[in-house]
């Protein structure tokens, strides 16, 4: 899907939504940081709130209409934005929750562990040979058509999770790791929903008055998603529920995060996703 979006955001309405190649560029950049940070959140939320399997089933059931967003003609713009607003839900919910589902899922030591994350990451990467299919659709039936085709393969996709997710993980990540008193909990969900609006209506009166641009947001977003892991890996390191010998793994990441940080001024788009990496680090369980 990722593949024709920015061709969709830049051609001409009503194919498109008709916006410029450089604003397009810049939502792309800027949907991809946003999406990073929400991750912590979510990676929070799950960890001390939900719990991963309640977290993740959310995401699951939500996802599909991430794409429907997008394959309603006529809807421009305004689609563009729920697809936004569905995608960093589920990030503010589910965060890095199916990896740490992944991980509960063998005991420590066992040797198909480190297999099953090679496995995961190299099925999240044949999507790279996807686009000749949603690009063909694209071409021969319009950017909706492709939309709808990946939002069916995303019903297809949670439909299946859905029916083996008992079968597979039993009461694996029913409860949350580091569980909150509840009325913490309640706080939590609540401070949650309150800061979504605040920021929503916050955003709203300054793009409306035309007090920032797109291209403000999208720089200002972008640098913070390089300095928020560098807060989050201090957290981590300094926090007294972190073991001395995982605080000797966690360093291991910092190379890694640094040899990142330069892809995303080379690339440009998906490196803010190594925020996403530095919340899972968080789970005890996976460190």
């Amino acid at each position: 899907m990722t593949s024709i979006f920015i061709d969709y955001l830049y051609a001409a309405a009503p194919a498109g939504v008709g916006l410029t190649k450089v604003q397009a560029s810049q939502i792309i950049t800027l949907d991809a940081a946003l999406a990073s940070i929400f991750s912590s959140v979510g990676s929070f939320m799950a960890d001390r709130v939900f719990g991963n399997r309640r977290a993740y089933r959310f995401c699951t059931i939500t996802g599909p209409f991430f794409y429907f967003s997008l394959a309603i003609p006529g809807l421009g713009i305004v689609g563009v934005v729920l697809y936004c607003c569905i995608g960093y839900m589920n990030s503010m919910v589910a965060g890095s929750s199916m990896y740490s589902l992944l991980g509960k899922r063998y005991a420590k030591g066992d040797e198909r562990r480190d297999g099953a994350f090679s496995y995961i990451y190299v099925i999240s990467n044949i999507g790279a040979a996807i686009p000749s299919i949603s690009g063909t659709v694209a071409l021969l039936f319009g950017y909706h058509a492709a939309f709808a085709f990946s939002a069916a393969a995303a019903i297809v996709g949670s439909a299946y999770y859905l029916l083996v997710e008992r079968k597979v993980f039993g009461t694996i990540g029913e409860e949350p790791d580091d569980l909150m008193p509840p009325a913490a909990r309640k706080r939590a969900v609540y401070i949650l929903i309150a800061a979504v609006v605040i920021t929503a209506v916050m955003l709203y009166l300054l793009f409306s008055r035309h007090i920032i641009t797109i291209t403000t947001f999208a720089n200002t977003v972008s640098t913070i998603a390089i300095f928020l892991p560098v807060v989050y890996f201090i957290y981590v390191i300094t926090s007294p529920k972190t073991r001395p010998e995982e605080k000797q793994h966690i360093l291991f990441l910092l190379p890694m995060f640094i040899a990142y940080c330069f892809t995303l001024f080379i690339k440009g788009d998906d490196a803010p996703c190594m925020t996403g990496c530095a919340a899972a680090i968080s789970k005890r369980n996976d460190c």
